[in-house]
């Protein structure tokens, strides 16, 4: 039986390298967190600037119209490809680390040792605990905001159908089969958002919203996480 003892300068080149690790590894899920973040604001903008220039009538013929919009389409698949695959693995490993933070923040309650729970280094723990959960939960909910503007966007511009249907003073004179090839062609698109290959929309994000601090809520109110009580 072998038995390998770990000297104190050993010891402190593995912390010292395990906190390289986990800078490596926030760096990355944060770059690819804005890689995401910046592509979406780009979607956004061009959706919204193709809905605003088709309600004022900027297009001469709604053939440029359509091909604006199928463009738009394309780079909202760009989106949902690989971008987004990268991100929902991201948003999972963040998923990960947050419910370990929050599992041992349960496993202080089973702590008794006395010198293992000393008010300053029991404090620190939970503290470094909850921190860590905070940051990861955020960093999830930024994601699949941004993909609940998107899809947002997307839901704007195809609603223009309906408002160029309407026929408002800019569309009095267009003839109504352009009109009803140009309805037909937004309600036949199909843009959205998706992580984990799951369309994301808006009120998703709005019923998360509101689910999450009453789970919070519930179970601080349960004393599921009691752990202030031994210090």
């Amino acid at each position: 039986m072998f038995v390998i003892r770990i000297t104190g300068s050993t010891k402190q080149g593995l912390i010292v390298a395990a906190v390289v690790g986990f800078v490596i590894f926030d760096v990355v899920y944060i770059a690819s967190l804005m890689n995401y973040a910046i592509q979406s604001e780009m979607n956004i903008y061009l959706l919204h600037a193709i809905a605003k220039l088709t309600k004022e009538k900027k297009y001469k013929h709604f053939d440029e119209a359509i091909k604006d919009i199928n463009e738009a389409d394309t780079y909202v698949d760009v989106l949902n490809g690989k971008t987004a695959a990268g991100t929902s693995l991201v948003i999972f490993n963040l998923s990960i680390s947050a419910i370990v933070s929050l599992e041992q923040l349960d496993q202080l309650q089973t702590l008794t040792d006395p010198v293992a729970l000393s008010r300053f280094s029991g404090s620190l723990s939970i503290s470094v605990a909850i921190l860590n959960a905070v940051l990861w939960i955020s960093f999830v909910a930024f994601a699949f905001v941004q993909a609940s503007r998107v899809t947002g966007a997307c839901k704007s511009l195809l609603s223009c159908g309906a408002y160029v249907r309407a026929r408002p003073f800019q569309y009095a004179t267009v003839l109504q089969p352009d009109l009803d090839s140009f309805v037909l062609y937004s309600q036949a698109s199909k843009m959205r958002a998706k992580l984990f290959g799951i369309p994301i929309f808006p009120w998703m994000v709005y019923l998360a919203a509101v689910l999450f601090p009453f789970t919070i809520i519930v179970l601080v109110k349960t004393n599921t996480y009691n752990l202030f009580s031994k210090f």
